[in-house]
């Protein structure tokens, strides 16, 4: 896709969760190498619509990149969340259940696991057993809490790797944030939107 240098995190993670409409703009954005160097990333692009933001790792190219494809789907509905730890490096699984709907965040683009994810799982990679990339892993309904939504361990989120790579593409087009600013950036409205994807708000805001 033209990434060749850069971490996909979710939104969740660079975003100002007081308004849930913008992106911290002083937030220091750290990450955490495969051989445990941790470095700063800059935000590139975000979209607060899907939850996908992409941070450029300056002078650091994976050596072994996701391999992120258009795919039918074809894995088994066990699957594993897998985290790890940003002080220690260790690393963490969850085993859960694909499931198609879960949850009652209002994007029908959304799929759902069981998969009890930390805070540490966010961002990770959802694989099946046979270690083939299914997605990335959202927020984890078990971190909101029951008295905010009635909902507390209703799964954790994914969108599909197809839903990701529209999302990539999409992206791929727009200015980065350094070429037009925060206030140049458009995050707070739904100016795009993938096809088939009617929601009129956030995917990762309940429906009422």
């Amino acid at each position: 896709m033209g990434y060749p240098k850069i971490d996909i995190p979710t939104a969740s993670l660079v975003s100002d969760f007081v308004a849930d409409k913008k992106i911290a703009e002083n937030l220091r954005n750290e990450v955490l190498l495969p051989n445990e160097e941790r470095r700063v990333g800059s935000l590139q692009h975000y979209n607060l619509h899907y939850n996908v933001a992409l941070l450029n790792v300056k002078d650091f190219c994976a050596p072994h990149p996701a391999n992120i494809q258009q795919q039918k789907r074809n894995h088994s509905d066990t699957l594993a969340a897998i985290g790890r730890c940003f002080e220690s490096g260790i690393l963490m699984a969850a085993r859960g259940q694909h499931k198609e709907k879960l949850g009652r965040l209002d994007c029908k683009l959304l799929q759902y696991t069981t998969c009890k994810i930390t805070k540490a799982g966010i961002e990770g990679p959802l694989v099946d057993f046979d270690g083939k990339f299914i997605s990335m892993d959202f927020c984890g309904m078990d971190l909101y809490s029951m008295n905010s939504y009635g909902m507390k361990g209703a799964g954790t989120p994914f969108l599909s790797s197809d839903a990701i790579l529209d999302v990539l593409a999409y992206l791929k087009t727009k200015p980065t944030v350094a070429e037009v600013g925060f206030d140049g950036y458009a995050s707070s409205v739904l100016e795009w939107a993938i096809n088939g994807d009617d929601s009129s708000v956030h995917p990762n805001r309940l429906s009422r």
